[in-house]
């Protein structure tokens, strides 16, 4: 993730929205609300570290994934458990992904096909239903997250392409796959456990909301209940 900081987190341009992840997100470029944990701050956070190396591993992943799919839809929907659910959320919407009215006969399993099949899809549906939720804009690092996979994408293709009259550059081309997918579980990593500390943020907010402690020094605070009526005097004689 550190590697991130040498490409611009600038906002993308017209040629740079291209792409399947440039395009999803440059529908919420025009959101104004940011999310309260910055991804390059995520493995950095102990409060969101452990999620971050839990979703990053590939084994475990699946199962972090459905369980933020389930709180992400009762966290928009409370109470509905898997009611609302979707390949994808609607997001992916090609062949079997394509989004339908009619609810899954079995939701859950088709969670944990998602979750294994297509695991990078999974946490992104998760993470695009709480930008709808609350507006929020893409964070600068996924700028710098673009552009450092389409670096990525083009060099290997160059090593690729180079390597056919040239088998030296097989090792090149072998060292940029590992690069490859060691960006791609660690920014799955941080993407879920920013997800998931956003939604922990909101829900506390929303339960500081409805119990709301009165104030010590309002007069409500300070209010005491009526003391009894003390004994009349005693006539003088």
């Amino acid at each position: 993730m550190p590697c991130c900081l040498c490409f611009s987190d600038a906002p993308l341009n017209e040629s740079e929205l291209k792409g399947q992840r440039a395009e999803a997100i440059g529908r919420y470029v025009g959101n104004v609300n940011t999310f309260q944990t910055k991804l390059i701050d995520v493995p950095c956070s102990c409060a969101t570290l452990p999620c971050c190396l839990i979703s990053a591993w590939p084994y475990l992943s699946p199962c972090v994934q459905v369980h933020m799919r389930y709180r992400v839809l009762n966290h928009v929907s409370p109470g509905s458990g898997w009611t609302h659910y979707q390949c994808c959320q609607g997001y992916c919407p090609v062949c079997c992904f394509k989004p339908s009215d009619t609810p899954h006969t079995f939701p859950c399993t088709c969670m944990y096909l998602e979750a294994c099949c297509c695991p990078a899809l999974a946490a992104s549906a998760n993470r695009f239903v709480i930008m709808d939720k609350y507006g929020l804009m893409p964070d600068p690092c996924d700028n710098s997250l673009i552009r450092m996979n389409n670096f990525l994408l083009l060099a290997r293709c160059i090593c690729d392409i180079a390597a056919i009259f040239d088998k030296n550059l097989r090792h090149a081309a072998q060292i940029l796959d590992c690069l490859s997918e060691v960006l791609f579980w660690s920014t799955l990593g941080c993407m879920t456990a920013q997800t998931y500390a956003e939604v922990q943020f909101r829900e506390q907010a929303a339960s500081a909301v409805v119990y709301q402690p009165m104030p010590a020094d309002s007069d409500y605070g300070s209010y005491e209940a009526p003391k009894a009526p003390s004994a009349p005097p005693a006539a003088a004689e």
